[in-house]
């Protein structure tokens, strides 16, 4: 009797490659049930996977790690509010600028897109070029992450 071998998930082969050894949470031979909940972490907690693989390009030109900041994290907590409320996510940001709110629900489209499969994101601003700035952080960020996570 042949035996089937099961095909690897390049996305998660990735995360275990990429997750900090010294969190102890990856061992040298990892069974599918620690692959599933490694996906899982990062689902439950996007941030952990955008400041561990997004980046984005500063003022200066300069492609840095994104850290969210306050305001990012205020946002993203307000997000998690509605979600465990079993509410839709409806926030409406008005006039705020330099705070990065297009970066972290740009980062947050992206890593929603990333970790669950078939699902489509949509952009949308005022403004043509708008949006087209908007989308070009996320092919920033797909650039940006590992060969192996492509």
């Amino acid at each position: 009797m042949a035996s089937r071998t099961k095909e690897k998930d390049p996305l998660l082969e990735a995360l275990k490659d990429a997750w900090p050894k010294s969190q102890n949470v990856i061992s040298p031979l990892i069974d599918p049930v620690v692959d599933r909940d490694l996906v899982k972490r990062f689902q439950a907690d996007p941030i952990l996977f955008i400041e561990k693989f997004l980046y984005i390009k500063t003022k200066a030109g300069m492609i840095e790690r994104l850290t969210p900041n306050f305001a990012q994290r205020y946002l993203y907590s307000e997000i998690q509010k509605c979600r465990a409320a079993g509410k839709p996510v409806r926030v409406i940001i008005t006039k705020c600028r330099q705070l990065g709110m297009s970066t972290i629900t740009e980062a947050l489209a992206f890593t929603w897109a990333r970790l669950h499969r078939n699902t489509n994101v949509l952009v949308v601003a005022h403004e043509r070029e708008a949006a087209e700035k908007i989308f070009d952080m996320s092919l920033l960020y797909h650039d940006q992450l590992p060969p192996w996570m492509k």
